[in-house]
């Protein structure tokens, strides 16, 4: 079900995401634009494995949040996010997924008491 927008005078639900979607479009458009038209040296290669795992966390977080909850998609999430670089092994990559799902618990499930279901169903 869309929101609806409204004007700048009435606003509606969606009016205000879909003005920071545009404006971020915006930046995107004239980020973009300044690196092309920039002179310069050209990037040596591109780097496709921190786009595609940050893109695959994204993925994730959308395909398991009914699925699996969500402690289980935020694990994996911050897991397939940290793969992205190389600053971490995947033992303190672990590590850190683990202390990101309690503080994310801890912030949305109990002191903003979002109504989300924390395990997967059985």
């Amino acid at each position: 079900m869309p929101l609806e927008s409204g004007t700048a005078g009435a606003m509606e639900a969606g009016y205000y995401p879909r003005l920071v979607c545009a404006l971020v479009v915006a930046l995107g458009c004239l980020t973009v634009l300044s690196g092309v038209l920039q002179k310069g040296e050209l990037p040596e290669t591109w780097h496709w494995w921190p786009l595609v795992m940050v893109s695959a966390s994204a993925v994730a977080f959308a395909a398991l949040l009914d699925m699996a909850g969500f402690a289980i998609t935020l694990f994996v999430v911050a897991l397939l996010a940290s793969l992205a670089g190389r600053l971490l092994n995947i033992w303190r990559a672990a590590v850190l997924a683990g202390v990101l799902v309690m503080l994310n618990i801890a912030l949305f499930i109990y002191a903003l008491g979002l109504p989300l279901r924390l395990w997967p169903r059985i």
